[in-house]
């Protein structure tokens, strides 16, 4: 499991089998940016926790050819008052080959915060490797967590 605020970063292995480290880094980079929103945009950005938490799919155009597929992860700052961000990415600043967030699936536990199951593609040699990202958002600490 990772735990990361604005601005720590660590690792871990993605669920369900999928190969790499993933990352979740500072939306202070060159590919947190609204020009790489992921069209349509009606299943790119999902908000969760009556708006308080958004997911943004973001696509680099294909650059990196097998990475270029990001999520943006908008939450509140418990001691701000702005909105934290995080982006959410294999490591290396390499997205993922694609990220699913129109067929992510939540749920709410008061005691751990929100839970997203995103289904994602790594880039294999092979060919692409599916996989799930879990992302909990803990409101009442600030964290973020994938596992």
């Amino acid at each position: 499991m990772i735990r990361a605020t604005a601005v720590a970063l660590s690792f871990a292995a993605l669920s369900s089998g999928a190969a790499g480290a993933q990352e979740l880094q500072s939306c202070d980079s060159s590919a947190a940016n609204a020009q790489f929103l992921k069209m349509p945009v009606e299943e790119s950005v999902r908000s969760f926790a009556q708006g308080a938490i958004t997911m943004i799919e973001l696509d680099t155009f294909g650059e990196p050819a097998c990475c270029s597929a990001y999520v943006m992860i908008v939450y509140p700052s418990p001691d701000d008052p702005f909105p934290r961000c995080l982006l959410l990415t294999q490591g290396n600043q390499l997205g993922y080959l694609s990220t699913a967030l129109n067929r992510a699936r939540a749920a709410y536990d008061p005691a751990r915060g929100l839970t997203v199951d995103l289904p994602v593609e790594s880039y294999a040699e092979t060919g692409p490797l599916p996989g799930t990202v879990r992302l909990t958002v803990n409101q009442a600490d600030g964290t973020v967590t994938a596992e």
